[in-house]
């Protein structure tokens, strides 16, 4: 399994070859930046957020063309943000490739999203991309393809419990911490008979944690959990 990251150019290369979790990673890795510096030209998240997407939308565009920048993508994507914000009219419709980057830029920005690690939020983009074709994610990642099916699943499990984690209120009293730190596991079934026993008895007897239990099996992620958490008597 590779540990190195791909370069830009390798990176711009794939993309120009019809690989578009490459740009996945390209965003991941350029879309910060680009942010700060656009705060810095305009005022409001809706401005910036809509310069980061048409200026990233434009590189894209170019590249599937088979044109664009070749080894580095931060000085095309200042360039091209600095044209832009100079003429800040867009057009209507939306294309393939803004309707793409758009979606992509709205998971970085999601609280839950952030908390995933760069192979888990590529991995669950290529399932949102669907049918991109795994080969595509396992070259970017220095995967073999049939490593991608445990890969989408680690992701989708550690989405599943930032999600929950983010539900979950914080205690209020230190008795409560070992019981909320475990409540994400126990929600979704992953914890053993007596760590579980543990949650429970706890929740018997802290109306707090068990409002809290309560929260997170009526939420979407956490009803889907409950199928399948195993019951101890």
């Amino acid at each position: 399994m590779s540990t190195e990251e791909p370069t830009d150019a390798w990176l711009l290369d794939a993309v120009r070859a019809g690989n578009l979790i490459a740009y996945g990673v390209l965003f991941q890795r350029h879309s910060e930046p680009a942010r700060e510096l656009a705060a810095g030209w305009l005022v409001g998240p809706d401005g910036v957020h809509e310069l980061i997407s048409d200026a990233f939308t434009r590189v894209l565009t170019a590249l599937r063309r088979g044109a664009g920048p070749r080894e580095d993508l931060r000085a095309s994507l200042v360039v091209t943000m600095g044209h832009l914000a100079s003429r800040p009219e867009r057009e209507e419709t939306a294309s393939p490739e803004e309707t793409v980057v758009r979606r992509w830029y709205s998971q970085l920005a999601d609280p839950v999203f952030r908390q995933l690690s760069p192979r888990s939020r590529l991995a669950l983009w290529h399932l949102d991309l669907d049918p991109a074709p795994a080969g595509d994610l396992a070259a970017v990642l220095g995967l073999s393809p049939a490593d991608i099916p445990e890969l989408v699943h680690q992701a989708r499990d550690e989405l599943h419990q930032a999600y929950l984690r983010t539900q979950a209120p914080r205690p209020r009293a230190e008795d409560c911490a070992p019981a909320r730190q475990q409540l994400s596991a126990w929600v979704r079934g992953a914890l053993s008979c007596r760590p579980s026993r543990r949650v429970e008895n706890h929740l018997a007897e802290c109306p707090g944690c068990l409002t809290a239990a309560v929260r997170l099996l009526g939420s979407p992620t956490g009803v889907a959990a409950s199928h399948t958490h195993r019951t101890t008597s």
